[in-house]
């Protein structure tokens, strides 16, 4: 009789017990998305999904984990997932709207997550997640009129690239028919990962002219901020610069000059800026939900044969992505049903 009185104290104390628990999925089990098998599943199922763009690391509430009505206690959980191909440490918050007491907020709690799970092809498969569950809370001083809602947000450090081939000749060459003076690139064929980040190359379009052995390279890049975020401050060396994205590009092959770049929308409005390592990044202001113009050129040693020219855009930056729950009605010790 005195160790089934032992066991209901202990049963007692551990269901009043709050405190903040975090698991990542194992990549073969997934955790709720199913099992590793199941190729192209959604990533929509009971209680446990993700709304808004598949782009970087989003976070949304577990669906139930705040409840609707709030009547005594309840619980938070936060669904973390990374949608990138590398690992992502983060920043992350969880706080309520109101001045009722009795929830513990998170403030800039650090947290590492996983990179996304690819494929047997080398394809993307499905998101890496992390669930972040606060445990249980009860609100004090309520009454019948109290509304709130809850917020969370994740801060991130993000670099990702796109690379782009192109070709180059003499346009007065026997070549050149073969070469358009003219090409674009988008989506896919900037790279699949590179759709997936939340500030993207979103475009390329290549001019090309010249002859008797040179040819001039024209790019013209738009990047663009589809995160469903926002870029935040960016510090270096004790100055904070808002909202902007450092921009580099580079040749991989088939060029020995260094490119030159300018756009409207660079930092310090020069509009002019060369590749070599003391000059670039350039800094390019890209406000919420905004594109960007980069245009770079270089010359190119050319004959009668192509030029094939890969290149390499990269991008590096600080993202935040935000969510909300809608407001919630917090009842006092009665439930909803009561009340009809």
């Amino acid at each position: 009789m005195r160790n089934v009185i032992i066991l209901l104290v202990l049963g007692l104390l551990l269901t009043g017990c709050s405190q903040m628990t975090t698991r990542m999925d194992s990549p073969l089990s997934f955790g709720s998305f199913g099992s590793g098998s199941e190729k192209n599943a959604g990533l929509e199922q009971e209680n446990y999904q993700f709304s808004g763009p598949q782009k970087g690391v989003v976070v949304n509430f577990r669906k139930g984990a705040p409840n609707d009505p709030i009547s005594g206690r309840f619980r938070v959980i936060a669904d973390i997932a990374n949608y990138m191909d590398n690992f992502a440490s983060l920043e992350l918050d969880v706080y309520d709207s109101g001045s009722l007491e009795g929830f513990n907020y998170l403030d800039a709690v650090p947290k590492e997550i996983g990179p996304a799970i690819i494929d047997d092809e080398g394809k993307f498969f499905k998101p890496s997640t992390q669930i972040v569950d606060m445990g249980e809370f009860i609100y004090s001083n309520v009454d019948d009129s109290s509304e709130i809602y809850f917020t969370s947000k994740v801060r991130y450090s993000m670099q990702n690239a796109a690379e782009v081939t192109f070709c180059v000749t003499d346009t007065f060459g026997e070549s050149s028919t073969n070469c358009p003076e003219s090409q674009s690139l988008s989506g896919g064929n900037l790279g699949e990962s590179n759709s997936r980040a939340p500030v993207t190359v979103r475009s390329v379009k290549k001019t090309h002219g010249g002859g008797d052995g040179s040819a001039t390279l024209n790019l013209d890049i738009q990047i663009s901020d589809v995160g469903g975020g926002r870029i935040i401050d960016l510090f270096e060396e004790g100055e904070i610069y808002n909202n902007f994205v450092e921009f580099s590009i580079g040749s991989l092959e088939g060029l020995s000059n260094k490119f030159y770049c300018d756009s409207e929308e660079s930092v310090d409005r020069s509009g002019r800026h060369d590749s070599e390592e003391t000059i670039f990044p350039m800094k390019i202001k890209l406000e919420k939900g905004r594109s960007a113009n980069v245009f770079c050129s270089t010359n190119a040693d050319v004959n009668s044969a192509i030029n094939n020219v890969r290149a390499e855009i990269s991008l590096d930056y600080r993202y935040e992505y935000e969510t909300k729950t809608d407001v919630i009605k917090v009842i006092s010790g009665i439930s909803r049903a009561s009340l009809a």
